[in-house]
């Protein structure tokens, strides 16, 4: 699985292929992320399966990670399958955390491979607008509703809920129309989520 705004550097599938060889455990496996800028994106926990931080920092060589960041991801065909692939009830966001847990959950490991690079031009995929915006802190609200709540992680919607009432009438003082945009969208978030139909 390749982002729109990500560009493998030469070698890499190569270099995932023999990772997938050299680790029979790995189910998933990500290359070396990097930003435009060069510096290293990486994921230290995966809030779906615990609160604990892996690491924290960039890897410098090999190792399991908690986390398989779908903006480039070896994902073992037979792995995927058994898992049932992504949540067709995740729109956008945290469908790479939501399988990244399922597989850890299942036995499998997830793997950084240091030597294969991939370039992530971050926040890309789209051009930026109001609308989009509004777009993403609806749908990264909601998929993150529900996807703690399929793993027994539920948020506390409730005081969720308030915080936001409270952020939403200080912008509104304020003349912030944007964050007021964006509060609105997450209230709207809330509103909409339904617990999840499976854990």
């Amino acid at each position: 699985f390749l982002n729109p705004d990500a560009r493998l550097q030469p070698g890499t599938l190569e270099r995932l292929a023999a990772a997938m060889e050299r680790y029979p455990n790995g189910g998933a496996f990500n290359p070396r992320l990097v930003n435009a800028e060069g510096r290293d994106l990486f994921r230290g926990n995966n809030g779906l399966i615990d609160d604990r931080m892996w690491f924290a920092g960039p890897a410098s060589a090999d190792r399991p990670i908690p986390m398989a960041v779908g903006a480039a991801l070896l994902f073992r065909k037979s792995v995927f399958d058994r898992l049932g692939g992504f949540d067709s009830n995740i729109f956008l966001y945290f469908e790479d955390d939501d399988l990244s847990a399922r597989a850890i959950k299942a036995g499998f490991a997830l793997y950084h491979v240091h030597d294969a690079l991939c370039v992530h031009f971050c926040e890309q995929s789209s051009a930026p607008s109001e609308e989009l915006n509004e777009f993403k802190a609806y749908h990264f609200l909601k998929a993150k509703i529900y996807t703690m709540a399929k793993h027994g992680r539920p948020l506390a919607l409730g005081g969720m809920r308030l915080r936001y009432w409270i952020k939403l009438a200080l912008y509104r003082a304020t003349f912030n129309d944007h964050m007021v945009r964006r509060m609105h969208n997450r209230l709207r978030a809330i509103a909409d989520s339904a617990p999840p139909n499976a854990a």
